[in-house]
């Protein structure tokens, strides 16, 4: 599948598929990270720049803050690493551990422990991650509201390491409402 350069597409016509993007191409280095909140990238301006972006799941719980915004929460079992200010070292263990799931089996989380999202797949991570750190409240090396952490994530068929951003208290989950379903824009407009 050719991907259109993001910059050309608008939101609308970015393209959304069900075929994994292959990470660490020789010409550009990706990444790929996990969003709760579907479409969120829609209105976001450093979300608009995913190259590829996929309906998945994780294995978690997902909680909604008294503002309305999406906390997920990972077994510490299902953290495969976690990020750092070293974006290129970041991208290499996110390829090893790709390459790792591939060979191992997994068993799909089921309702409860299942949380749902999308993918989303980005090129030039250098430039990209730090931004998104921001916007994500993390700060690599400092104390910070949330973890970057890297985590199975199933796309159908198939499984791959993505980055996502998890609450890095107890605290800040106790001030939640759990959304059981593991869909956040379901429950929170049910709400």
């Amino acid at each position: 599948m050719l991907l259109q350069p993001a910059f050309l597409a608008s939101p609308a016509d970015r393209v959304r598929s069900t075929e994994p993007v292959t990470l660490g191409s020789d010409d550009v280095a990706t990444f790929q990270l996990f969003e709760v909140s579907i479409n969120y990238h829609r209105t976001s301006r450093v979300y608009r720049a995913a190259l590829d972006i996929q309906e998945v799941m994780l294995r978690g719980r997902l909680y909604e803050l008294p503002s309305r915004i999406p906390v997920l929460q990972v077994p510490e079992e299902s953290i495969l690493a976690v990020g750092t200010r070293d974006i290129q070292a970041d991208m290499s263990v996110q390829e090893e551990q790709t390459s790792r799931l591939a060979t191992q089996h997994w068993t799909l989380p089921v309702d409860g422990e299942a949380v749902h999202g999308e993918l989303l797949t980005f090129d030039d991570s250098e430039q990209r991650i730090p931004p998104i750190d921001r916007l994500e409240g993390f700060r690599p090396g400092c104390l910070s509201m949330y973890r970057r952490v890297l985590v199975p994530v199933f796309t159908g068929q198939e499984i791959t390491a993505a980055w996502v951003y998890i609450a890095d208290s107890e605290e800040i989950i106790r001030s939640c409402r759990r959304l059981a379903s593991g869909r956040w824009e379901h429950e929170s407009r049910a709400k």
